[in-house]
């Protein structure tokens, strides 16, 4: 087959387009790696937390990160709660905002005392007000239940907090147990109880309901018990307002389910649940569970209404489902995760940033995926979602590239989408045009002019673009300066371009060794 037709098109202006978007690894008062793990969206700015750590130092420097930032992604400022005798991990998704105030929880770990969860309380500048530690309720008695974190941190509607996540203990066996711990408005414990049978029991999600009842997304495992043949169970149960069960979900032995990654509760008592379907896979001395992505909705009986999987192209032990949100205006349901892309080689796999809207009966309305082609040793994660005022989303995360000449392998990644999903703000489209014949394929480039990041989104109608082509980008002097095979469909990828020179450029797809294609843009 060969493609003869060359298209030179004009700049992509957006113009009309009500919504804006970006995608930025931004940069803060520090150069060190860091990552961020909560974003929360007002009219005029977004806020973010998040983790960073001095490479030069010990684990003990790990430090919790704010930020600030306005609407268009740029920094404002930021400010970090540090100590050289301990650490200040916000790693869950748990930053609330009340009264122009902050309140999150996290862990903290250092020499000579036990990994504790940490209650922080901030004001919009990020200067800390408030601080509590919990320690693992069977310490000291147990000198080796050292360990408590939070994986979940909920409001309640008496202006009080609640926490989930697990413990650990070694008395008189090695196993971890959930754990809620429900709080006053200043921090303070007013109840804490622990659940599980002896297995690995993990606390995952909370929703909490006006009457004081509260739902506990955990997971179950017998992983702490044997390396093969394993049992891995979703485990949702509800508690009254003192902590006393009320129902327990517990996913049939048949198939192996991740834990209930996030939960969305329905006017009826339903919930919709972001988990994963596990294949156990045979190693020589300890086997490994590895997830394809799936949703299911449990009845107002708390019974298996429906389910469904989504598989990966490249099925690894990378892939997941992290957060789960509905929509405001009643369109269905977002949930992220990570997939994994393998650029053409085999031995080579990476993580791709990955979400997909989908309706009440768990049918696709859109996926989305964003890939970092420049680098074969790159991963992008996902660690929060927000629907933002003007309908769309705003994601953060982290990217790594392990690539051994970068200097910061990690970085912070906050990305803004419009209410398609789409960064590219025209991406919704394409797949309605090419499928109907209206275009063999269809390539937008977004910003240009572009002065950090080049995003590439396409979509092919023939299998024979994506697997065999390539995208090369030259100068105006018809010089190459960067060249990466496409590798899949319907996605978005990332270019850096901060260190280039400033002036014209060519995206150029080919295929057969002809190209097809050409984009022009501007670095400025």
């Amino acid at each position: 087959m060969k493609y003869l037709l060359t298209i030179f098109f004009s700049f992509y202006l957006l113009m009309g387009n009500s919504q804006n978007t970006f995608n930025i690894r931004p940069s803060f008062s520090f150069e060190a790696p860091s990552l961020l793990t909560n974003v929360i969206p007002t009219d005029s700015c977004y806020y973010a937390m998040g983790i960073i750590r001095d490479t030069a130092s010990t684990a003990s420097f790990i430090s919790s990160l704010f930020v600030k930032f306005d609407l268009d992604g740029n920094f404002i400022y930021d400010k970090i709660l540090s100590s050289s005798e301990r650490t200040y991990e916000v790693w869950s998704n748990s930053l609330i905002a009340k009264d122009n105030k902050f309140f999150v929880a996290g862990e903290s770990r250092g020499f000579g005392f036990t990994t504790r969860a940490i209650f922080f309380k901030l004001n919009n500048q990020g200067d800390t007000l408030l601080t509590q530690d919990y320690f693992n309720p069977q310490y000291p008695q147990c000198p080796d239940a050292t360990f408590i974190n939070v994986q979940d941190f909920k409001p309640t509607f008496d202006n009080g907090f609640v926490f989930t996540g697990y413990t650990v203990k070694k008395c008189p066996t090695f196993n971890a147990d959930i754990h809620l711990v429900k709080l006053d408005s200043m921090g303070n414990t007013e109840w804490f109880n622990t659940y599980g049978n002896g297995r690995r029991d993990i606390g995952m999600s909370l929703i909490v309901k006006e009457n004081g009842s509260i739902i506990v997304g955990a997971v179950k495992t017998n992983t702490d018990e044997v390396t093969e043949n394993y049992l891995w169970q979703t485990h949702i149960f509800q508690v009254d307002s003192l902590g006393n069960e009320e129902w327990t979900y517990l996913s049939p032995p048949d198939v192996q389910r991740d834990g209930a990654k996030e939960m969305v509760l329905l006017d009826d008592g339903s919930l919709i649940v972001a988990s994963g379907i596990g294949y156990e896979q045979e190693r020589a001395s300890v086997n490994d569970m590895w997830f394809e992505k799936s949703v299911f909705k449990l009845n107002p009986d708390h019974e298996l209404e429906w389910e469904k999987e989504f598989k990966d192209n490249y099925f690894s032990g990378r892939t997941q489902t992290n957060n789960l949100i509905k929509v405001s205006d009643g369109s269905g349901f977002i949930v992220t995760g990570t997939e994994t892309y393998n650029p053409n080689v085999s031995w080579i796999l990476q993580s791709q940033g990955w979400l997909m809207k989908f309706d009440e009966q768990g049918d696709t309305l859109w996926s989305r995926r964003f890939i970092y082609p420049v680098s074969q040793k790159t991963e992008h994660i996902f660690h929060d979602i927000k629907e933002t005022p003007d309908d769309g989303f705003i994601l953060c995360g982290q990217s790594i590239d392990r690539e051994d000449n970068v200097e910061i392998p990690q970085q912070s990644w906050l990305l803004k989408l419009d209410n398609h999903g789409c960064l590219i703000p025209d991406c919704y489209t394409a797949t309605e045009e090419v499928e109907n014949g209206q275009l063999p394929f269809k390539v937008s480039i977004y910003p240009n002019p572009t002065t950090d990041y080049l995003n590439i989104y396409h979509y092919f109608s023939e299998a024979d673009f994506w697997q065999n082509g390539q995208y090369r980008i030259v100068d105006s002097q018809g010089r190459e300066v960067a060249a990466f095979p496409i590798g899949q469909n319907d996605v978005t990828m990332v270019v850096p371009v901060w260190e280039w020179a400033k002036g014209i450029y060519f995206l150029q797809l080919v295929v057969e060794d002809g190209v097809v294609k050409t984009e022009k843009f501007v670095v400025q």
